[in-house]
Order: structure tokens, then sequence, then C-alpha cells
């Protein structure tokens, strides 16, 4: 398919490789507010068109589906734009910024129906398939507890006044998005509650973020985020008759292992092509081909309970 990327920010380098090596999926073409950095982008990532509006994009007949990677703060004003337009989109996580822009996007999506998915590409990853495989055949019994981190080093130099608005950006919302989503993925289920304490910079936007969960049948998550050291960054999940480590790193981790209790160890390994982003290109193509409106994987509705529950927890601090 042809695909439209909308914004050509740093991430869009990344997922780029994953273009490259995915079979279908196409960096057609690629827009900008910018006209310059729009064609410096199309030159850059040989895509054979370049539009210096995302109106533009939206509106190429040719165009098959937008991936909208510009900041979070613009996610709903983006996404709902190529979604007017009858353009499937896969979102750049995290999917917005609040609540009620998560459900304005779901809405605009389904009353236009057209397909829409978080770009949540650890979900699709296959040691992550096959981790949450093992928990759905009782391999490790009732999951009784959750912990994930994920950190790196920050910058040593003193933070720069920040040009988006502090409540759309922060380690919670581009760090802890991860162990969130990952944690309603095994469980299939929200907190009923969130204890939570986060670090700031002068500019107060959270540098580190620690939570603690409780779910409704005494399961318990905890999570840790950090832009200012690197952690140990793998994932452990625990049941009562055996246990799932995935290692460093969890999000985009080439193995998963299973710990049964009384029993031998499993390990799953496999290699990606690219970092792994072609998993999540080559879902949106599925549910695209097979009329899907979203995907069972990364259902709307959870996108915005997980946006949801990071609000929770950056409200806890607050």
């Amino acid at each position: 398919m042809k695909w439209g990327i909308m914004g050509p920010g740093g991430i869009v380098r990344r997922v780029s490789k994953s273009f490259a090596v995915a079979e279908g999926p196409e960096m057609f073409a690629i827009a900008s507010r910018s006209e310059d950095r729009a064609k410096a982008a199309a030159e850059a990532y040989n895509t054979k068109r370049w539009y210096g509006s995302y109106e533009e994009l939206v509106k190429d007949p040719d165009v098959e589906v937008v991936y909208v990677s510009t900041p979070a703060s613009f996610h709903c004003e983006h996404a709902c734009l190529a979604l007017e337009h009858g353009k499937p989109v896969m979102c750049e996580k995290p999917f917005a910024v609040t609540e009620a822009e998560a459900k304005r996007m779901a809405d605009c999506a389904r009353a236009n129906g057209v397909f829409l998915m978080e770009a949540m590409w650890t979900r699709f990853i296959p040691s992550i398939l096959k981790a949450r495989q093992w928990v759905e055949e009782g391999r490790i019994g009732k999951i009784v507890m959750i912990q994930a981190d994920m950190g790196f080093y920050g910058s040593k130099e003193p933070p720069g006044a920040p040009v988006l608005p502090v409540a759309s950006i922060g380690g919670m919302l581009d760090i802890g998005v991860y162990t969130t989503s990952l944690a309603a993925y095994m469980l299939r289920k929200m907190p009923l509650e969130v204890k939570a304490f986060g670090t700031f910079n002068p500019f107060g936007v959270d540098s580190q973020a620690a939570a603690i969960m409780r779910y409704d049948e005494g399961e318990l998550v905890s999570m840790y985020a950090s832009g200012s050291t690197e952690s140990a960054n793998e994932a452990w999940i625990y049941g009562i008759d055996g246990k799932i480590h995935i290692p460093k790193w969890f999000w985009c981790a080439q193995s998963a292992e299973l710990f049964p209790r009384g029993g031998n160890p499993e390990v799953f390994e496999h290699k990606t092509a690219a970092e792994g982003f072609e998993y999540e290109l080559l879902e949106v193509e599925r549910c695209i081909r097979e009329g899907l409106k979203e995907s069972p994987t990364m259902p709307l509705d959870e996108s915005i309970a997980i946006i949801g529950t990071i609000n929770q927890i950056r409200s806890d601090w607050h």
C-alpha cells in the first residue's frame, strides 16, 4: 500500500528502515508544514511525492494510508484531518495527550467508517506476542504481578525551555506509555487504583516516574520510566504457576523466556529484519485488506483507556 507520512520527525528515520524491509508497505509521500523540510525528507527517504501542507497529503487520491508522526499535541487534529478525508490512519504513540482527545479520534474514525490504530509497535513484536500466547495458554497461571521499566541516560546539560506545551510532553507520555500498555495487554484490563511519584525539571516536565497500580483481582503492576538514567529495560510477568521474562529492550525484545513452576525453562527467539516497526505496518495493511476498522491487538477503546491511566498517574503527583 502507498503510505503518506504526516510529519518528518525523528521517528520517521527509524520507521523508514522497516518500510525498506517490509513486503508491501511503501513510503510514497511525505508532508510537512514547511516545504523545505518536506522536500528534504522526500529526498532522504526517496518518496515519490512531497507536500508543504498536511491538507495536500490527505487530498492525494493515491495515498492509501496515513502515518501520523507529528508531536502528540497535534495527534488529534492531524488524525481527524486524515480520517475525515477517508484515509486509514496509524497514529504514533502516545495516541493522544488526553482521554478526551483519544475519544474524539476514535469517534471520528467510527463516524467516518475508517480504520485507526495507535502505533504501539511493541504489541506486534514476535516476542511480545509469544509472551501473550503463554499467558493465554495458562502456562504461568493467573497473573499476580508485573514489573516493567524503561529508562535512558539524559543530557547532562540543563534543559532548555520546552517548545511544546508541558502537558503534552514528558517521560510518562513518551516512555511510560510502553510499560502501561504492556500491563494492559497482558492483563486485558485497567487498574482500579494508582499511586505514583514523579521528578520534574525546572520547567515542570517530568523526567522520571514510578507507579504502582492495583487491579480488581488483587494484581499489582510496578513500573518505572526515566529520561535521566539507563534502567534494566526489561519486564517480568509473574503468575501463580510460573513467570515470563522479556529481556532488554523489552519493547522490541528479540527473545522471551518462560519459567514454569516445577518445569523446564523455555526460550523463544527471533530476529527482526530492521528495528521491528515492520510488524505494525503489516498489521495495519492486514486490517485494511480484511475490512477491519481497528486492530484486535491494539483496539481503540484500549488506547483511550491507556491514556486515561497515564493521566491518572500524572495527576497523582500534582
